[in-house]
């Protein structure tokens, strides 16, 4: 007994596949708005006070390292 997937698109490309790539490109998108994130508090640095800017960076660093642990899984 042959049993088919209703959706031709399903026989062509497989779900798992999509979604794995989508959630890897979304993952490395938003890691990379971090990274420019960071960047851009370390040249607000000599504009604003130094304990905010370390405020902030921290809180951004904490979310990269929390974010990228809970996709890997780690």
């Amino acid at each position: 007994m042959i049993v088919r997937s209703c959706s031709p698109i399903g026989n062509i490309i497989p779900f798992g596949l999509v979604h794995s790539m989508f959630l890897g490109f979304s993952v490395q998108l938003y890691s990379m708005l971090m990274i420019v994130l960071l960047f851009c508090l370390i040249l607000l640095k000599y504009i604003m006070d130094e304990e905010v800017c370390w405020y902030y960076f921290k809180l951004v660093w904490k979310r990269i390292l929390r974010r990228n642990v809970s996709v890997n899984g780690y």
